[in-house]
């Protein structure tokens, strides 16, 4: 079935009215039996062969770009496009809502595809207030709370962003673009937080692994990941992943890994789609009803070892990481999204459907939702013919909680989170809230005490394209609407707000054993009525009041959590790590940057700090300083130092990718150690500037914006600066390649900025190029502007050469780059007024 719709023209998608018309004559010659929205008057019907046949040919032919233009990248199986060709969500300027159609580009025989409908106004109920929060994301498709308020992001492409103090930061935690196939319905879908993360800062990532001899945009089946990874600071140690399960296959292009929640008991959940493809019958569907297979299901294992549980229904001891041992609930179609019942412990489901009805579904243990022989309320006759499905039918099937039919529209249920906030209406209280993506609706689900939904309430429409939904520790409800990038925030302004909670220990640390003091000063409450306070001092004592004390008497890390309570109910935790005993050392290393550039011959002098838990200065026969050349395959020890601070050469090296490590360690009295490290560099042989601090993007600026707080001609980088994140090019190259780096990268800009010492004042020139806009400040003077498109070529070509005057010792240096579409990228280098390299004007990545 082939839908039309009269659009002109299509800016919106960077897809005009002729290059459409070329992608879909070409499809229609039969390379895909697929709905286009577009109207393209006389377009003849593809024949009516086999549609996968068809499609995976026509998969494997599309460029990336159009592939995610004509069908789209779907995350809750439903088709969630990058860009649709009826109605192209505009993302929303920051601070406003963004009120758009949202619709899935599927076959027609999928019941999520797009039937042309007009965008929705957005409305909730009075008293509600929608708060667009950022819409800065690409594609993002699912976000998770810490503890301490900050905020995880993640983008279905591979990255892990993190929203801290109200600002996006630059630097990921965490890029695994390079190992993610992100092809359709499969990618980076969720992220899990760890129960106890104040103690153990533990991440749990969800995503279709691509193998490095694979496409990233391959049809072929890939193994689902869950990997466990530890943040430091606000960045993953690369060297802490474990993987606690690999086996889930997803087969096929839709309905793959899907979310991650949390037992009550701490147990991890996780649910899996069937692997099975959205526009046809197929029999790898049928998985979904085999436990031993992990296709169609929800598992609960370890958060440890990623094994299944005890207690679960088909647990084997023998073999506790088999599929059936993990098993909870089976016979599930899409289970996208979904949220444990903080009461009863039971996971409520949004279970996707296909052509008639979307299902909510209690995940009770070792129940059969018998997908895909029953689909909600009617048997599947395309399916009943099978031999799993003979017996199977909607008389004898389980029923789902909540079942709703399609009507001859877009549906995808998303599930959501339960309330039990005081921020909301009364009414609203311990309800389970859920969403429609395609239908752009949320609404909540009144349950009895048995745990069953007797009523669904409207709630808000026109919400644009929710795909994840949760309750904030604040007590409003956050959701993610995937094409515009939108974090938002729904608020009740009638009710009241939850007391923000304040936690202070003395000390934090020290020998056994230990009284500490704590507090809990500072403790506010927006309505100004009476607090309660409840304290759990991790060793399974407990006191109430504004003030505590509490002697430990045994070695160990204790995780102390303070509950706040006003007298509307509303509450709030704080949370604090006390330390008994030895501790590893805290460490850091002060000078010089990391990446910075030394001529070789020139003295580099290292400065490190090393403290214990209560700041206390370790004495220097505890710290150490190994410094080492790493030139090529083969390294060379320079120097080992005793003490915090040491100084040493910068040697000759013989290839542009030697450099220089050095080691900082610390060693406890009880011997613990902790280290951190740093690279320096010698100049590049070309002259070009390879390491700088890089902003995050600005979308919807061009090079006339001034986006940079306090304005950009005096910016300056300075310590723990959230916008800038330092980064270093590849050796073989002298272009940095801002999409490496930055998202959205369509009509953005981005800043760099880097240190340039000279030994004396002298003239000279920067030799530049970028893609596109490049503007250039040199200690506070705006020394360049050029906005132009041209082609970057691989070579040391420089186009833009003004003149500069250097001052003795450091000078900011700060680049304004600006992209519309396509390449972006830009180069520069520092020369003498003759234009040859300036060989001893060396790089500093200190911020100051």
């Amino acid at each position: 079935m082939w839908l039309a719709s009269p659009v002109p023209d299509l800016p919106d998608c960077g897809l005009d009215r002729r290059t459409g018309a070329k992608l879909i004559t070409r499809l229609s010659r039969g390379r895909l039996w697929f709905k286009i929205m577009i109207d393209l008057p006389g377009l003849p019907l593809p024949p009516t062969r086999s549609i996968n046949t068809i499609v995976r040919n026509a998969m494997r032919q599309l460029t990336r770009r159009e592939m995610m233009m004509l069908m789209g990248a779907s995350a809750a199986g439903a088709g969630l496009a990058s860009c649709n060709l009826i109605n192209s969500p505009v993302p929303a300027q920051a601070g406003e809502p963004q009120n758009t159609g949202a619709h899935a580009p599927h076959d027609a025989h999928d019941a999520h595809a797009s039937q042309g409908a007009p965008p929705q106004s957005m409305t909730v109920p009075p008293g509600f207030e929608v708060d667009s929060l950022f819409n800065v994301f690409d594609l993002p498709v699912a976000f998770q709370f810490l503890p301490d308020g900050r905020i995880l992001i993640v983008e279905k492409a591979g990255m892990l962003k993190m929203i801290e103090n109200g600002i996006v930061r630059a630097e990921p935690v965490i890029d695994i673009r390079g190992e993610v196939n992100d092809y359709v319905d499969r990618g980076f879908i969720d992220v899990g937080v760890d129960p106890e993360f104040t103690r153990n800062h533990y991440l749990y990532l969800l995503y279709t692994y691509r193998p490095p001899d694979m496409p990233h945009d391959a049809a072929k089946p890939v193994m689902g990941h869950l990997v466990r990874y530890e943040l430091e600071g606000n960045v993953v140690r690369l060297n802490s992943a474990k993987v606690l399960l690999d086996d889930y296959e997803s087969t096929l292009e839709n309905h793959s890994v899907d979310s991650i929640r949390w037992s009550l008991k701490g147990d991890m959940f996780v649910s899996f789609g069937d692997g099975a493809v959205e526009i046809a019958t197929t029999p790898v569907a049928l998985a979904a009803l085999d436990i031993d297979d992990l296709r169609g299901k929800m598992v609960r294992i370890d958060k440890e070892t990623g094994d299944g549980l005890p207690g679960n229904p088909y647990y084997d001891p023998q073999h506790p990481h088999s599929a059936r041992s993990r098993v909870w609930t089976y016979g599930l179609r899409n289970p996208f999204r979904f949220a444990v019942h903080p009461g009863n412990g039971i996971p409520y489901i949004g279970n996707v459907g296909d052509i008639s009805f979307e299902m909510l579904n209690r995940g009770l243990p070792g129940v059969n939702y018998c997908w895909p022989c029953v689909e909600g309320m009617i048997d599947r006759p395309d399916y009943q013919v099978m031999p799993p499905c003979e017996d199977v039918n909607v008389g004898n099937a389980t029923p789902a909680d909540y079942i709703y039919p399609h009507n001859g529209q877009n549906a995808c249920i998303i599930g959501g989170d339960f309330n039990f906030s005081a921020n909301f209406p009364p009414e609203m209280h311990s309800a389970y809230f859920l969403a429609d993506y395609s239908l752009q609706w949320i609404k909540y689900a009144l349950l009895n005490m048995a745990g069953q939904v007797v009523k669904i309430v409207d709630f808000a429409t026109g919400m644009g394209e929710p795909v994840d939904l949760k309750f904030g520790p604040d007590g409003f409800m956050y959701y993610m609407s995937i094409y515009s990038g939108g974090f938002r925030r729904v608020r009740y302004t009638n009710g009241p707000r939850v007391p923000e909670a304040k936690l202070a220990a003395t000390p934090i640390a020290g020998s056994a054993p230990l009284t500490v003091t704590f507090s809990a000063a500072g403790t506010t409450d927006p309505q100004n009525s009476a607090l309660s306070y409840a304290w759990d001092f991790g060793d399974g004592a407990q006191a109430s009041g504004a003030d505590a004390t509490h002697t430990y008497q045994t070695d160990g890390q204790y995780l102390v959590r303070l509950t706040v309570k006003n007298a509307l109910e509303a509450s709030r935790k704080a949370e604090t790590l006390v330390t008994v005993g030895d501790a590893a050392p805290v460490v850091r290393i002060n000078s010089p940057g990391n990446y910075s550039v030394y001529v070789p011959g020139q003295q580099v002098s290292l400065s490190a700090s090393a403290t214990d838990l209560l700041g206390t200065a370790l004495p220097k026969a505890q710290t150490n300083w190994h410094i080492v050349l790493l030139d090529g395959t083969t390294s060379r020890g320079i120097a080992d130092v005793t003490g915090t601070t040491a100084t040493f050469q910068m040697p000759e090296t013989r290839n542009d990718g030697a450099h220089v490590e050095a080691l900082f360690s610390a060693q406890s009295p009880g011997g613990k150690v902790s280290a951190a490290h740093l690279d320096l560099y010698p100049p590049a042989q070309d002259g070009y500037i390879r390491s700088w601090w890089i902003s995050t993007g600005f979308p919807f600026s061009t090079l006339d914006d001034d986006r940079l707080p306090g304005g950009e001609a005096h910016y300056i980088v300075k310590p723990g600066d959230p916008l800038f994140r330092l980064v270093r090019g590849d050796a073989r190259t002298h272009k940095i390649t801002l999409i490496d780096y930055i998202t959205p990268n369509v009509h953005t800009l981005a800043y760099a900025f880097v240190w340039v010492d000279v030994p004396e004042d002298r003239k000279g020139l920067l030799g530049m190029m970028s893609d596109d806009g490049i503007a250039v400040w040199l200690n506070g003077k705006n020394v360049w502007r050029n906005k132009v498109s041209r082609f970057m070529p691989d070579d040391t070509r420089d186009i833009d050469l003004p003149a500069i005057e250097l001052k003795k010792g450091l000078n900011a240096l700060l680049v304004k780059v600006d992209q519309n579409v396509g390449d972006w990228a830009f180069k520069v280098r520092v020369l003498n007024p003759d234009g040859s390299i300036m060989p001893d004007a060396t790089v500093k990545t200190i911020k100051q």
